[in-house]
């Protein structure tokens, strides 16, 4: 093994997003970091920039960078924790993230743009359909689609629900004691604020943002 490529080995973080632009690994670390057509291509082109620079003789740079892109990312990732959404016949706990994040292309160097979502339980969804119409959760009907599929739609427009977003967690009931009937707890998200993920590093143009405090590579703006 050449020496670069132990120095890569070393480096967590460098030797992840490598192995993402690779294709080592099946998708990444951040899970609740989404990207547009855009945001992916962005990515991959700081991925390929940094490992060019690795492989080029700038280690420390590349190890540098990745550290910071990294920090940043699992910020995002982990913004807001996760919130308790356990039901009654649950007899674990169950949790869902409390936010998701897209990040897309913003068009300077090496910075996205990021849209923010924030976690609506099924019960919101619900209460708000009902709210919408309160007649179509008990109407019969046989057109398609129904009433209550047309106010579930509303809701998810008043929220603003990104359904690609979409995310569950299984249990089994603490009557169920054959485990034969599997429940679903479903969490969409729905649109909260945007941000920026903005590259202040080598090469960088020209950025709009203010900062405060000591900003490495990358900063976050919302």
């Amino acid at each position: 093994m050449s020496e670069v490529a132990e120095k890569i080995e070393e480096n967590e973080n460098l030797k992840h997003i490598m192995d993402v632009l690779y294709g080592y690994v099946r998708g990444h670390r951040w899970r609740q970091i989404h990207f547009s057509e855009s945001g992916q291509a962005r990515m991959a082109s700081i991925i390929g920039w940094i490992t060019g620079l690795a492989h080029g003789g700038s280690i420390e740079l590349a190890n540098s960078l990745a550290d910071d892109l990294a920090g940043r990312l699992d910020f995002l990732n982990n913004y807001g924790g996760t919130t308790d959404v356990t039901p009654k016949d649950s007899g674990k706990k169950i949790e869902l993230p409390r936010f998701k994040v897209v990040l897309h292309d913003d068009g300077t160097f090496n910075g996205f743009s990021f849209l923010k979502y924030g976690l609506i339980t099924r019960d919101q969804v619900y209460d708000k359909a009902k709210e919408i119409d309160r007649e179509a959760w008990i109407a019969e009907s046989t057109e398609y689609p129904t009433p209550w599929e047309l106010a579930l739609e509303k809701a998810y427009k008043h929220f603003r629900i990104d359904k690609s977003l979409e995310d569950y967690r299984t249990y089994f009931p603490t009557w169920d004691d054959d485990r034969k009937h599997l429940q679903y707890v479903w969490g969409y998200y729905g649109f909260s604020h945007n941000g920026g993920l903005l590259y202040h590093g080598p090469g960088k143009g020209q950025v709009y943002a203010v900062t405060i405090g000591t900003v490495r590579a990358w900063s976050i703006h919302t």
